[in-house]
């Protein structure tokens, strides 16, 4: 059984930091820098500048808090709908992913840029920066599940339960795992992405039983039936596969390049 952790809090310029908030930052921050050099890695041009990394942010609060409100508090919004303002105020993770996404697909469109060649390269920060982010929900233990004597419940005050933000951390690292331990190999645009959809998204679905709280629509949480979207998404960036393009092969440009030089030298 795991002990009920509790990390310190934390005073930054008058301001009390509790272990969520600070952990989700740090995960915010890994995840830019993983996901700066992934892009680097594979030859975009250019780097997923700030503006772009500060729309998803603010894109991803903002989805957070309303699909919070809305899909798991909806009675707190017909007593006051201006809590949608209060954007700290109940995050969903989900939530996260819908506006993060919106806002990345507006930024995109108006740079003209390839967003999934770009949501390729922010899998590989994003996997890891979700391992720290989830330890802030382990760390405040506000995903309870059932009660339970497994070996991974952990000790609540009243007996053990199942602790939905250690199992996804967990899962956070099975999948990143499963990106940095693939075979280097050229695959095709969406191809990252699409896996990690449909790992994170089958894994939430069959999670989302053990939550003893969170409000249920036809006996499923608003989580798994957006994990259900996930997944057929993911699949079907997969399905299609070779159709989506390749991102050129930075070895391969470099190579020409090499013999174009030495073909003038000549």
């Amino acid at each position: 059984m795991i002990p009920y952790l509790e990390l310190p809090s934390f005073n930054l310029f008058g301001e009390v930091l509790q272990p969520y908030t600070y952990l989700v930052m740090l995960g915010m921050a890994l995840c830019f820098v993983l996901a700066q050099r992934r892009v680097k890695q594979v030859g975009l041009y250019g780097t997923l500048s700030a503006v772009g990394l500060f729309w998803i942010a603010v894109g991803g609060f903002l989805g957070a808090h309303v699909v919070d409100v809305i899909a798991y508090h909806p009675e707190r919004l017909a007593k006051n709908p201006w809590i949608l303002l209060s954007i700290w105020d109940g995050l969903s993770s989900f939530g996260g992913f819908l506006g993060g996404s919106l806002a990345f697909w507006i930024y995109c469109k108006r740079q003209g840029i390839w967003m999934l060649a770009y949501l390729d390269a922010l899998v590989f920060g994003f996997a890891p920066g979700w391992i720290i982010a989830r330890g802030g929900c382990f760390a405040a233990h506000d995903h309870p599940g059932w009660p339970s004597d497994f070996f991974l419940a952990v000790a609540y005050p009243g007996g053990a339960r199942h602790d939905l933000g250690l199992y996804e951390l967990l899962v956070a690292v099975a999948i990143t795992a499963v990106l940095y331990l693939l075979p280097k190999r050229r695959r095709f645009v969406g191809f990252y992405i699409g896996l990690g959809f449909v790992l994170y998204g089958s894994a939430r679905f069959g999670l989302d039983f053990l939550r003893a709280i969170d409000v249920r629509y036809l006996q499923l949480t608003p989580a798994q039936w957006l994990s259900i979207g996930m997944v057929a998404i993911g699949v079907t960036l997969l399905v299609r596969g070779p159709q989506a393009g390749y991102l050129p092969d930075p070895a391969a440009e470099a190579q020409l390049l090499e013999e174009d030089d030495q073909d003038d030298q000549d």
